[in-house]
């Protein structure tokens, strides 16, 4: 409903916006973004009586229900722009945005937890502007960080995978629609569920998109490594590692080029595999990719003791084991 209801906005249809707020008011009234939504579109159809009165039900509601006031955006959703729906300033879709990529860039430097912060405070203020589009980006960025640095099934993470893949059906997003499918695509390959029709989907919306192609190209590598079927996840690898690069996307090559180490060595080839772990700590090292570097230096491990590098390979786990844990 939050989603339809910032699509009505969007195609500034307030009329509609208000009655399906009304409903979502209904069924989560002590949502103080609920109401948020339903007096914004209120003033934003000029109906500013109605937006007062809705506004004074929820802080009545509210110290009835809970002993407490509502924050003050309740009241401050009455002041809609005139002659405009506009539930925030635009500042507000840039700080959003701006907290998305220093989400990501903060957990990718390894404070994986200061990064899920600022990006659960991006997904607060995506929902508090009720962009749907921007919702989208700022879920699919905090599940595809959650999934990736917490745990593989960590709720929180799948929730907004999905939450982002169903709000990029109703706006048309095809960029963040991929990466949600390919994400979820991702959680149940890592679970040993079927992954199949996840894979294909992500795979047809990431078609126009280099950097999108080459990271579910790595996904489906990874299912395939893990069935022992390495020809066909090098054949995808290489692949990916191509388009990864064409994009100017390092990180993307630097997560292929680990995986293709991996299946490399599970193939016996142990020549190519170092030559591709080796690649992939020098793009982690340039790319400063902290959160990701315990993972290579576990492979590159993994490869010295089969090298008979024992020395070496104890001090490059320790290293992978203290990142890691930091």
């Amino acid at each position: 409903l939050r989603a339809a209801i910032g699509a009505q906005l969007g195609a500034r249809r307030p009329a509609e916006a208000v009655r399906l707020a009304r409903q979502l008011v209904a069924l989560a009234p002590l949502e103080e973004r609920h109401h948020v939504l339903l007096v914004s579109s209120l003033a934003g159809a000029g109906d500013q009586s109605g937006a007062r009165v809705a506004a004074t039900a929820c802080a009545q509601l509210f110290a009835r229900e809970l002993g407490v006031r509502p924050s003050p955006r309740v009241a401050q959703a009455v002041r809609a722009p005139a002659g405009g729906l506009t539930l925030l300033p635009d500042g507000r879709r840039l700080k959003a945005r701006l907290e998305i990529e220093a989400g990501k860039a903060v957990a990718a430097a390894g404070a994986v937890a200061d990064g899920l912060e600022r990006l659960r405070l991006a997904v607060q203020l995506a929902d508090d502007l009720g962009d749907p589009v921007i919702q989208g980006e700022a879920s699919a960025a905090l599940g595809t960080t959650a999934v990736h640095t917490v745990a593989l099934t960590n709720r929180e993470g799948v929730a907004a995978l999905r939450r982002a893949r169903d709000l990029s059906q109703v706006t048309g997003d095809r960029s963040t629609a991929a990466s949600a499918w390919r994400e979820l695509a991702f959680v149940a390959t890592g679970a040993r569920r079927g992954a199949g029709a996840l894979l294909r989907q992500a795979r047809e919306l990431a078609a126009d998109d280099d950097g999108k192609l080459a990271a579910t190209l790595g996904v489906e590598a990874l299912a395939l490594i893990d069935n022992g079927r390495f020809e066909a996840a090098a054949q995808r690898l290489g692949r990916s590692i191509e388009l990864a690069e064409q994009a100017n996307e390092p990180r993307k090559a630097a997560l292929s080029l680990t995986q293709l180490a991996r299946a490399e060595l599970a193939a016996g080839d142990l020549a190519a595999a170092r030559i591709c772990a080796d690649r992939a700590q020098v793009l982690v090292a340039e790319q400063r990719w902290t959160a990701f570097l315990p993972f290579v230096l576990a492979v590159s491990a993994e490869l010295d003791l089969h090298e008979g590098r024992l020395d070496i390979a104890g001090q490059q786990l320790a290293c992978a084991w203290t990142t890691a844990v930091q």
